[in-house]
């Protein structure tokens, strides 16, 4: 009897034991979570390009989220290796960032236009500095992309789906692609933009926009790129910030019931008993492509070697949005656009008609 009970004591002594160590276990696990925070590093998140695209040898935009999930706070230095295959060399792009701890932190930096893969780029970062700090790891070893030669359009729009016709000219030949961004998205380097082939403003408060903004956009039209100010009721806010460039003055609103002339520059009428809100304004440098009665439907006026473009019309709204037409009168005012000739799959400048497939020659841009 006294064996037994002793048997029994000890088996509750053994499991209270358990239990204690289990408790205590469960005590200490925030110091455990900590240990393997430690270790985890940094977290990385990436967006390449646009769209994770990128264009050959053209600067890309490259935004990383970092989260630090160390045990303390890091001052160092972010590094991207890439491999450029037509310098045959590897190059360090490095960037100073502060990672208080469990905070994320977003880096944006530019890359060469290349092949983003395993084998072409690794991401590290090193506590204190790059030549002699303490390398931490990451929890991304590398970034990724897939290179593009479409032509591409950036819109920022109240409408994040205005201008998605324009792929439907894809059919013809063309090659296009539409990337909706936001405000503040817009980068504050030139070269950011540089991917893209045209940038559509469409009833926006430019006004918001930093200066930085602003001043990155105007110098990357001057370098080449193609600005578009959208009108309708929201022109003279779209407009603001770019008053020294725009080709036609913001004044006020008309409604016409008829636009014979834009239903010829698109060859296509318009839905019957269309009303549509255009801006008004005066010419303020450049020249009228369209024009209604006297009234400009769209300008352009040269900038360094770049273009602004006024439509005076929302593309966002109808009839526009669902107009057959559209898309050929958008080909028509970006003459930049490229098709993609049938013949060697090089690339071809559409005429005035807009229609990819009578352009005679093809080359490379």
């Amino acid at each position: 009897m006294t064996s037994s009970l002793n048997r029994r004591n000890g088996t509750i002594a053994a499991l209270t034991a358990l239990l204690l160590l289990m408790f205590g276990l469960l005590q200490a696990a925030p110091a455990f979570a900590d240990s393997a925070d430690a270790e985890a590093g940094i977290a990385v998140q990436a967006e390449t390009g646009y769209q994770g695209k990128a264009k050959d040898m053209v600067w890309q935009p490259v935004k990383l989220t970092l989260t630090n999930r160390t045990a303390k706070d890091l001052k160092g230095e972010l590094a991207v290796s890439v491999y450029v295959p037509y310098g045959g060399q590897s190059t360090d792009y490095v960037v100073p960032v502060e990672l208080p701890r469990s905070t994320p932190i977003e880096v944006t930096m530019m890359l060469p236009g290349v092949s983003l893969n395993k084998d072409t780029n690794r991401i590290r970062f090193f506590e204190g500095g790059v030549k002699s700090g303490k390398e931490v790891k990451v929890g991304l070893e590398y970034l990724t992309n897939q290179l593009t030669a479409s032509f591409m359009i950036g819109v920022v729009s109240r409408d994040p789906d205005t201008l998605n016709f324009m792929p439907t000219l894809n059919q013809k030949g063309y090659a296009i692609e539409v990337v909706p961004l936001k405000a503040e998205q817009l980068a504050e380097q030139a070269a950011a933009y540089d991917m893209l082939d045209a940038l559509v403003l469409n009833d926006v408060p430019t006004a918001t926009l930093s200066g930085e903004q602003v001043e990155a956009i105007v110098t990357w039209v001057k370098r080449g790129g193609t600005l578009i100010l959208a009108g309708g009721a929201g022109y003279a806010k779209t407009a603001e910030a770019f008053a020294d460039i725009t080709p036609v003055k913001p004044g006020g609103t008309e409604t016409l019931k008829a636009l014979p002339a834009l239903e010829s520059y698109g060859g296509k009428p318009l839905p019957a008993g269309s009303a549509v809100t255009v801006s008004t304004g005066e010419l303020a440098a450049g020249s009228v492509i369209v024009s209604e009665n006297g009234l400009p439907l769209a300008a352009k006026r040269a900038i360094g070697r770049g273009e602004a473009l006024y439509v005076a019309f929302d593309p966002s709204l109808e009839p526009f949005a669902s107009w057959s037409g559209s898309p050929a009168v958008w080909a028509q005012l970006l003459q930049k656009i490229c098709c993609r000739c049938s013949r060697d799959l090089k690339w071809a400048m559409t005429t005035d008609s807009g229609d990819c497939s009578k352009s005679p020659t093809c080359f490379r841009r």
